[in-house]
């Protein structure tokens, strides 16, 4: 009963009514434990007995009402009500105050029924407290991968290509394994904006992203760097390596369409900030070539 009356979102009148039945079903079998337990009648007895009618009179009006299809409906998640935490804090304690109560005012004690509820009561705030932690652990697990994905193409974003490059760095120079970077860009993707519209260009972008990603191995990481730009960290591989990866993943540029790329391997001292400067020197190189070529990037020494 106190669900139907809790429960978020739009009540139907249905619920009202049935909420309504079980409340005064529930007088009447309170009223009848009086009648029984004190052997009193007149007054608590006619009313148990309207209790008791006006319950069915209100179930079986519940149950006609046109709107009760809707009551088995899952209301519209609103979050939890603050209070709730207390009420449930409550519960908890209700028993155990019982307990105290009934030994410092009366001689008899009920102990064992009253742990006994405690017992369940306090199962019953555990089993929901773990069922609103893990809710919200899923909330977090959500949002995490949410903040940390593109929503357009599903690869990385920005974000995770900062954070993910500083790990590989970092592990290239615990296992002076080598490491290279590259950045690709669609050619004249705003030309193709302008004639296709802005669908068909979304539909290049994540067309391009699951072309390239068959295409490398399960410790490659593609991101989407900015726009039309797609960063990639390949690890174990040299420059020399990379180039010919990156040629491939030109060549499925779909739509007919083209890109560049530039290519550089780490040095092993560089900063995260340096290795991509010197890639995106590469990049612009590749561009003013003409587009649709990939240029690796001379090393740091050569490069200054």
């Amino acid at each position: 009963m106190v669900r139907l009356f809790l429960v978020g979102g739009p009540r139907p009148r249905a619920q009202w009514l049935l909420g309504l039945g079980l409340c005064a079903l529930l007088c009447g079998d309170a009223l009848y434990l009086a009648v029984t337990t004190a052997g009193s009648v007149g007054i608590p007895a006619l009313a148990m007995q309207l209790a008791w009618l006006a319950s069915y009179a209100l179930l079986g009006a519940a149950v006609l009402d046109p709107t009760i299809r809707g009551v088995p409906e899952p209301a519209p998640c609103g979050g939890h009500a603050r209070g709730r935490p207390w009420v449930l804090v409550a519960a908890s304690l209700l028993a155990p105050a019982t307990l105290a109560v009934e030994t410092l005012t009366t001689t008899s004690s009920h102990a064992l029924l009253i742990a006994a509820t405690s017992a369940v009561l306090f199962a019953l705030v555990v089993l929901r407290m773990a069922g609103l932690m893990r809710r919200v652990e899923e909330q977090a697990n959500e949002l995490a991968r949410v903040a940390r994905t593109d929503a357009l193409t599903g690869v990385p974003n920005r974000r995770a290509w900062d954070e993910q490059l500083g790990v590989e760095l970092a592990r290239a120079a615990r296992t002076r394994a080598p490491v290279c970077i590259a950045l690709l860009d669609l050619d004249h993707f705003k030309a193709f904006n302008d004639r296709e519209g802005h669908p068909a260009g979304d539909e290049l972008l994540r067309a391009a992203t699951a072309a390239w990603r068959r295409e490398l191995r399960g410790i490659d990481v593609l991101a989407r760097y900015g726009g039309e730009e797609f960063g990639l960290i390949l690890p174990g591989c040299s420059s020399a390596e990379g180039a010919p990866i990156v040629d491939r993943l030109r060549e499925l540029t779909p739509l007919g369409e083209t890109s560049s790329a530039g290519v550089a391997a780490w040095d092993g001292a560089e900063s995260a900030d340096a290795l991509v400067a010197r890639t995106d020197r590469a990049l612009y190189a590749a561009k003013r070539s003409g587009r649709n070529a990939t240029v690796v990037a001379d090393a740091p020494a050569l490069a200054a």
